[in-house]
């Protein structure tokens, strides 16, 4: 036997038990960093599921404002379409006024109608005033810093512009 087989023999209950509190410990070990890296993944994935969240709330968050902008721009473009429809009717409706007003000159009594027309305005301005009479039926007259349009154009203007808010029943639904 060689001299150190009986330390060896004798220290074997030693080497055992220093290997089993060895072999514990690494287990205790493994078993913390197991625990810790489970604690770890857990918190990791709670913080990801709130992160998720977060930004789940925060995009329905700017998806509703982005909507919101979306439906007001909708709304000032239709309001924009309609008003442009109630502008476009309204000159139309002038202007048809103004062809149907002006169609008096070719009437046989239209010289009696601008005679009359001449006469109410020399009785509104008073001392002769300057009657002028042109194109498309205009008769003006004027005298001392005082005008009267009776041009057949400015009462067509004048008979739409009477309509006031019974205008708005051209487009009403």
């Amino acid at each position: 036997m060689r001299p150190e087989a009986p330390v060896a023999a004798a220290l074997a209950p030693v080497r055992a038990a220093l290997l089993a509190a060895a072999r514990a410990q690494a287990q205790r070990l493994l078993a913390e960093a197991d625990a810790e890296a489970a604690a770890t993944l857990a918190a990791a994935r709670a913080q990801a599921a709130a992160m998720v969240e977060q930004a789940r709330t925060e995009g329905a968050a700017d998806a509703a404002i982005a909507l919101a902008g979306a439906r007001a721009r909708a709304r000032r473009g239709a309001r924009a379409i309609a008003m442009a429809a109630r502008r476009d009717a309204y000159l139309s409706l002038r202007k048809a006024s103004r062809a149907a007003v002006r169609r008096l000159r070719d009437d046989p009594a239209y010289p009696g109608l601008r005679d009359g027309l001449a006469a109410a305005m020399r009785g509104r301005l008073g001392a002769d005033p300057v009657l002028v009479e042109g194109a498309a039926g205009r008769m003006v007259a004027e005298t001392a810093g005082r005008r009267v349009d009776y041009s057949l154009d400015g009462f067509a203007d004048r008979a739409v512009d009477a309509l006031g808010t019974e205008l708005e029943e051209l487009w009403a639904p």
